[in-house]
């Protein structure tokens, strides 16, 4: 926290009128996410919060509805500080004002993914209470499950706050007990089918070294309009969402990300910053470039970054580009700016202040280059563990200067032969095709090797290229036991909305 208000006063952010209006918003309203919206409002008046299917909503309006919807929530389910709510909703309008009603009822929030298969919902329901399940209407038919006893439909939702805004009982009341904000939990994984979940506590304290690094490296408080490209339910996405409403940003959201929409909104709305995963960034640099020279800062995450994708994105941006690290359970730690990628393109750059970071391979750290599982300590990791080192599940390694490379996924290391085998350095062989789109290997059994490589690939329009021919060009740009045993081209590759590749899908080809 500290560090954060040392950033905000030297560019000139925190002044003796916003702290007052930071304690006027806290002492009211508690110390949550609707305190603030107050803060916004009042600092910024007249701002932009949410523009939603091009309806626009001011800081001062999202503040009012959040407070009704809090109303609402408290009136009809009697929620209460640390009861479970499960929040089941896609990117849109109804699901910010939850969150921050459910915040401002210091309830413990569940972001589930939208995605997940009602059997997946069964099993995350029946290892946690839930006392409030909210839900998108499309969901309806996978939330009719004995197990959800307490559910409501967003359209139910809007129903109900109209119903007592008709009654005059929120205008006439106007009181919510409000506290000091609950626990907010996302899930990890998901690509495989399973989920575990990653708790974080949502106080303002456990954003402040990530934010002071976004505005001391992105500079992203000159910026104005932000379009929120990923799920908010994901740990990137709601982290992306309380950044820029800290920032009193106008913040655009869509209920589906299309890639088309994406870039027809850029153009219309001149957006200027890009909160975005990587097959996002790639799709929109081969339908329409031209989006990007508008464009003022973009932010890759969620998932590792091509290294040729990098470089493109650089040229094509005009050195606009920041990739950002972490995980569900570290939450953002490493970042890369522009120049740091214009050096080391395939680096994920080095710890943000307040982050250690080593390499730890059989119990011991690594020297330089040498591989190992990223293992991450800082103040705001998942379940409040502070100063305990989290194991992130990827492996790579340092160079002499301090910046990280990945390697891979530990779970996605397969061995083939007594080899070591990491199918993302065969992918960005495989994106060096000009006839290749998208890539993605994974490792099969082999009777003989123990385990081979399997490539997924989707061309590009109008290419002609054989299984053969890939396979010869392959041959002399990889090692022998990074050969794969097959090639399977494929119209597309399955993604998750969190800008993973859903391997469960590919396993059925």
């Amino acid at each position: 926290m500290y560090y954060l208000v040392q950033t905000l006063i030297r560019i000139k952010l925190l002044t003796f009128r916003s702290l007052y209006y930071f304690l006027q918003s806290f002492l009211k309203d508690g110390f949550n996410l609707l305190a603030l919206l107050r803060y916004v409002y009042k600092t910024y008046p007249g701002s932009v919060a949410l523009n939603f299917s091009d309806k626009e909503l001011t800081y001062q309006q999202l503040y009012d509805e959040c407070y009704h919807v809090a109303y609402v929530l408290q009136k009809e389910f009697a929620l209460q500080k640390k009861n479970n709510v499960a929040v089941l909703c896609k990117n849109h309008q109804t699901c910010v004002q939850s969150i921050i009603a459910l915040s401002a009822l210091g309830v413990d929030i569940y972001l589930l993914n939208a995605e997940m298969s009602s059997a997946q919902l069964a099993k995350i329901v029946q290892q946690h209470t839930f006392d409030l399940v909210i839900y998108d209407a499309e969901k309806e038919n996978d939330v009719q499950q004995p197990i959800i006893t307490r559910k409501v439909s967003v359209p139910a939702l809007m129903q109900l706050t109209e119903k007592h805004s008709i009654e005059n009982e929120y205008a006439v009341s106007k009181k919510i007990k409000t506290v000091k904000a609950g626990k907010v939990i996302v899930l990890t994984g998901g690509s495989s089918g399973n989920y575990k979940t990653a708790a974080r506590n949502a106080s303002i304290l456990n954003f402040s070294h990530p934010l002071a690094e976004l505005l001391t490296k992105l500079k992203i408080h000159v910026y104005r309009s932000v379009y929120i490209a990923t799920p908010i339910y994901h740990g990137y996405g709601f982290s992306a969402l309380v950044t820029s409403l800290v920032l009193g940003k106008k913040i655009f959201l869509r209920e589906k990300i299309s890639t088309s929409e994406a870039a027809a909104l850029i153009q219309k709305y001149e957006i200027e910053v890009l909160i975005l995963v990587p097959v996002i960034l790639q799709r929109l640099l081969y339908v329409d470039a031209v989006v990007f020279k508008q464009v003022q800062c973009i932010l890759s995450g969620g998932a590792p970054i091509d290294r040729l994708l990098v470089m493109k994105t650089m040229s094509t941006a005009d050195n606009k580009l920041f990739n950002l690290y972490g995980s569900s359970e570290a939450g953002f730690s490493v970042l890369a700016t522009p120049a740091d990628l214009q050096q080391h393109p395939d680096s994920i750059g080095k710890p943000i202040h307040g982050v250690e970071v080593k390499i730890i391979n059989n119990g011991q750290e690594v020297s330089d280059y040498e591989t190992g599982m990223i293992f991450i300590r800082c103040n705001w990791t998942a379940d409040n563990h502070a100063q305990q080192w989290v194991g992130t599940g990827d492996l790579g390694f340092k160079n002499e200067q301090g910046y990280i490379f990945l390697k891979g996924r530990k779970d996605n290391m397969i061995v083939s032969g007594g080899e070591n085998v990491y199918p993302e350095e065969v992918e960005s062989v495989l994106y060096q095709h000009e006839q290749i789109l998208q890539a993605f290997v994974i490792g099969v059994p082999d009777e003989l090797y123990g385990q081979r490589l399997k490539v997924f690939a989707v061309k590009k329009d109008h290419a002609d290229l054989s299984e053969d021919a890939f396979m010869d060009w392959l041959r002399n740009k990889v090692a022998r036991y990074q050969m794969p045993v097959q090639i399977v081209f494929v119209e597309t590759i399955p993604m998750l909305e969190t800008g993973k590749v859903n391997t469960q899908e590919l396993f059925k080809y």
